[in-house]
């Protein structure tokens, strides 16, 4: 189902938003408590904040794994730019730091 075209756009959803906020208040507090929900509701899915926070998440992932091939990659070669000695304490370093992050069900990967 999709929505009208101009429900989307941002003059629509500024007039939707001034509409709404030109209805009187309701009295009563479990009223105004139903309204504010409501309200925030719709503005929500005006602005389609469930949809952009999916979006964010998905591309989050996505770039999860190529960041840590390279960050792999990066490791592997870094004994050349700093020396040996220098890459395993590094190395040790942030194996600490996974340890302490992560869980114990991660300490034998």
């Amino acid at each position: 189902m999709d929505a009208p075209a101009g429900r989307r756009s941002p003059a629509a959803r500024a007039a939707a938003t001034a509409a709404e906020a030109a209805r009187p208040q309701p009295r009563g507090l479990v009223r105004k408590t139903v309204r504010l929900f409501l309200d925030v509701w719709r503005k929500s899915d005006r602005d389609r904040i469930l949809g952009l926070a999916a979006e964010n998440a998905f591309m989050g992932v996505l770039t999860l794994f190529p960041t840590l091939i390279v960050f792999a990659a990066l490791m592997g070669q870094l004994s050349s730019f700093i020396g040996a000695d220098n890459a395993q304490e590094v190395k040790q370093s942030i194996s600490d730091f996974l340890l302490r992050v992560l869980t114990s069900s991660a300490e034998d990967v």
